[in-house]
Protein backbone atom coordinates (compact mmCIF):
# COMPACT_ATOMS: atom_id res chain seq x y z
CA UNK A 1 0.00 0.00 0.00
CA UNK A 2 0.90 3.21 -1.07
CA UNK A 3 1.23 6.18 1.54
CA UNK A 4 0.34 9.21 0.81
CA UNK A 5 1.54 12.72 1.94
CA UNK A 6 -0.66 15.17 4.17
CA UNK A 7 -1.02 18.42 2.15
CA UNK A 8 -0.88 20.15 5.62
CA UNK A 9 2.23 18.83 6.08
CA UNK A 10 3.47 19.89 2.63
CA UNK A 11 2.14 23.60 3.03
CA UNK A 12 3.76 23.57 6.76
CA UNK A 13 7.18 22.51 5.37
CA UNK A 14 7.43 24.72 2.72
CA UNK A 15 5.80 28.07 3.95
CA UNK A 16 7.32 27.55 8.06
CA UNK A 17 9.64 25.14 8.56
CA UNK A 18 11.93 25.29 5.75
CA UNK A 19 12.30 29.61 6.50
CA UNK A 20 12.36 29.09 9.93
CA UNK A 21 15.33 26.32 9.33
CA UNK A 22 17.24 28.34 7.56
CA UNK A 23 17.26 31.39 9.47
CA UNK A 24 18.20 29.09 12.58
CA UNK A 25 20.72 27.66 10.29
CA UNK A 26 22.44 31.21 9.21
CA UNK A 27 21.99 32.36 12.88
CA UNK A 28 24.03 29.58 14.20
CA UNK A 29 26.60 29.91 11.81
CA UNK A 30 27.00 33.35 12.96
CA UNK A 31 27.26 33.04 16.66
CA UNK A 32 29.38 30.15 16.43
CA UNK A 33 31.94 32.04 13.86
CA UNK A 34 31.88 34.85 15.46
CA UNK A 35 32.06 33.35 19.34
CA UNK A 36 34.41 30.79 18.61
CA UNK A 37 36.70 33.71 17.54
CA UNK A 38 36.61 35.91 20.22
CA UNK A 39 36.31 33.32 23.14
CA UNK A 40 37.37 29.93 22.00
CA UNK A 41 35.87 26.88 20.64
CA UNK A 42 35.60 25.18 23.57
CA UNK A 43 31.80 25.88 24.67
CA UNK A 44 31.21 27.98 21.29
CA UNK A 45 32.00 25.23 18.88
CA UNK A 46 29.16 22.99 20.71
CA UNK A 47 26.39 24.46 22.61
CA UNK A 48 25.19 26.60 19.32
CA UNK A 49 25.21 23.52 17.45
CA UNK A 50 22.68 21.63 20.41
CA UNK A 51 20.74 24.49 20.45
CA UNK A 52 19.55 24.29 16.79
CA UNK A 53 19.63 20.60 16.61
CA UNK A 54 16.90 20.65 19.87
CA UNK A 55 15.15 23.66 17.51
CA UNK A 56 15.03 21.87 14.47
CA UNK A 57 13.89 18.76 16.09
CA UNK A 58 10.76 20.96 17.84
CA UNK A 59 10.10 22.71 14.57
CA UNK A 60 9.80 19.46 12.61
CA UNK A 61 7.97 18.03 15.47
CA UNK A 62 10.16 14.69 16.23
CA UNK A 63 10.06 13.63 19.63
CA UNK A 64 13.03 12.41 21.24
CA UNK A 65 13.25 10.41 23.74
CA UNK A 66 16.47 9.07 25.85
CA UNK A 67 17.05 6.22 29.13
CA UNK A 68 19.60 4.31 31.08
CA UNK A 69 21.80 7.69 31.22
CA UNK A 70 23.11 6.16 34.61
CA UNK A 71 24.30 2.90 33.04
CA UNK A 72 26.99 5.22 30.62
CA UNK A 73 30.31 5.99 31.65
CA UNK A 74 31.16 9.29 31.22
CA UNK A 75 34.52 9.05 30.76
CA UNK A 76 33.88 6.25 27.45
CA UNK A 77 33.59 6.87 24.09
CA UNK A 78 30.40 5.41 22.76
CA UNK A 79 29.46 4.88 18.98
CA UNK A 80 25.29 3.45 18.13
CA UNK A 81 24.26 2.31 14.98
CA UNK A 82 21.13 0.57 14.05
CA UNK A 83 22.54 -2.39 12.50
CA UNK A 84 25.87 -5.00 12.43
CA UNK A 85 27.02 -3.28 9.10
CA UNK A 86 26.36 0.34 9.99
CA UNK A 87 28.30 -0.33 13.27
CA UNK A 88 31.31 -2.15 11.57
CA UNK A 89 31.46 0.81 9.16
CA UNK A 90 31.66 3.23 11.52
CA UNK A 91 34.47 1.49 13.73
CA UNK A 92 36.22 1.11 9.96
CA UNK A 93 35.98 5.26 10.02
CA UNK A 94 37.17 5.33 13.85
CA UNK A 95 40.08 3.21 13.04
CA UNK A 96 41.61 5.02 10.29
Amino acid sequence: MKRRINPFWVIYLIFIFLPLATIFTLITAIVTIIMSGLFGDSKWGYYPGKIWSNAMCFISFVKIRTIGHSLYDRNKSYIFGKSPKHIRYMAHLWMD
